[in-house]
Parts: C-alpha cells; structure tokens; sequence
C-alpha cells in the first residue's frame, strides 16, 4: 500500500545459498517483533538452525543483519550483528558478533536488513552486493592473503566505497578461533592507505566527489519534498504580512498628503469712475 510505513525496515531479507548458487529476497514481516539486528539475526538462527548442528557443514548459516535505526542518521545506530554457530565454545551454540564502521548502513542502503549465508561453496568465493545487483564471484585471486591485502584488493576492484568483510588465512584454515576482518572506512579514508598510484587516488577522489554530490541532491529533494508544507504556510505568511505592510504604508501616504486650501471667494466687480465722470 502506498500509505504503509516502513518504522525503518527495508523490508527484505536477502538469502544466498553457496551450494546451489541461488540468490533469492524474502519479507522482513515474520521477524519484525525481534527489533534489532540482534533480535533478527538470532531469532533467524534459532528458526533455521538446529541445535547440535556443525558449524563447519553445509546446514550452518550466517547472519548479518541491522536494525531499523541503522543509516537513520540516529547517533550510535550503526551497529551491525553477525550471528552463527560457536566454532569454539561448548555445544556448539549460536553467538552473535557486533562491530561499526559503515557495512551496517550499506546493508540497509542496498535494502535489506539481513543477509543469509548458508550452504557450502566447492571454491573461494566472495559476495557482491550493490543494491538489487547481488553476484557470487571467485575469489581465488586473493585466497592466502591477509585481510588487510584482500580488503585492498577487493577496493581496487570493486571500487573505494565498498565496504569488505574478510577473512584470513586463519579463517581458510579453519582456525576454532579466527575471526572476520571488516574494513571501517573512515580509518582507511583518514589514513590513506587504500590509493597508493596517482591515477588511483585520482579514480577514488573522483568517485567520492561525484557519490557526495549525488547523496546532497538526494537528500535536498526529500527535505524539500518532506518540508512543503511548511514552506507552503511560510508563503503564505510571507505574503499576509507584505499586504498588511502595504496597506499600513497607503493609509499612511493619504493620511500625510497636503489637504488643498480653500479658493478665497471673488469679488464682486466695482465700476470705477473714470476720470472724465469726476471732473465734470
């Protein structure tokens, strides 16, 4: 319906499974009581996921997912949960990771507010995601490296804005305790070590430039469109106060005009004795 609000969700749910290689979306609805990317993440794990799974098989999942507040502009709402099954602690049980940076805000702004990783892929792969645009891509290339070279690697080629979560070589060796790198943009933006080549610092200068001209044209037209009626009642306020000023200003110019005096009255036209009358 046109006049359903969204309270923050994007709406959808994207599932990508690496056996078969489908990509598919699905409603947001049945979780939308579990507010959070927490509540989310974990209530998808405990449905999906049965206890005493391996959290190496085919059958494990993980869970990204964000709250409705995330990419709000609500200050420390920018948290993103990753929700799995312990490799490390006993049983087996289902944990949930929380970290910043800006991976949580690109995931609501693609328009999702979870992302479900499940099945097994038979080669290095990587997720791309780029708003509806999601394509399971080989990643071979950067298998071996640290996570730091892949985040690089995978900047150059996807372009500086992506966001990268990674894992290193303890994690392609099945490390119990290894970890997922996520790139926080605004340390690798600060520091400058992403672009080393002019011609790259050049394409990333570039790319930054023309996305921060397109997010303040996007943001100008929803506060304009957002704030018409405000600015339709200014105009009109406007408009009442300059006629009520132009009507004191007239009253005010006749008021000081000079009132013209009375003609004085004629007077009647007396003959004169003409000197002849007088000196007969």
């Amino acid at each position: 319906m046109a006049d359903e609000k969204s309270y923050g969700w994007a709406g959808k749910i994207l599932r990508v499974n690496l056996t078969t290689g489908s990509i598919t979306t699905e409603s947001t609805a049945p979780y939308k009581e579990y507010i959070g990317g927490m509540g989310l993440a974990n209530k998808i794990m405990y449905d999906e996921v049965p206890a005493g799974t391996d959290p190496l098989s085919e059958e494990s999942k993980i869970v990204y997912a964000v709250g409705p507040l995330t990419a709000s502009g609500v200050p420390l709402a920018g948290r993103t949960t990753i929700s799995f099954l312990s490799t490390f602690t006993k049983d087996h049980l289902v944990v949930d990771a929380h970290c910043g940076g800006m991976i949580g805000a690109r995931i609501k702004l693609a328009g999702y507010d979870a992302i479900i990783v499940e099945g097994k892929s038979d080669k290095p792969v990587y997720l791309h995601i780029k708003d509806d645009q999601v394509e399971i891509k080989d990643a071979s290339f950067v298998w071996g490296m640290g996570t730091r070279a892949t985040t690089e690697t995978l900047n150059t080629i996807e372009g500086n804005r992506a966001c990268v979560a990674t894992i290193g070589p303890a994690g392609e060796n099945l490390v119990d305790y290894s970890t997922v790198y996520l790139d926080v943009q605004e340390v690798r933006n600060l520091s400058g070590t992403n672009a080393t080549t002019i011609p790259e610092r050049i394409s990333n200068g570039l790319s930054n430039t023309l996305y921060g001209i397109k997010v303040f044209f996007e943001n100008l037209l929803v506060f304009l469109v957002v704030n018409l009626p405000v600015f339709l009642l200014l105009a009109v306020v406007i408009l009442l106060i300059i006629w009520v000023l132009r009507l004191i200003r007239r009253k005010r110019s006749q008021k000081n005009e000079p009132v013209p005096s009375a003609a004085p009255p004629k007077s009647a036209d007396k003959p004169v004795d003409s000197p002849d009358k007088n000196n007969r």
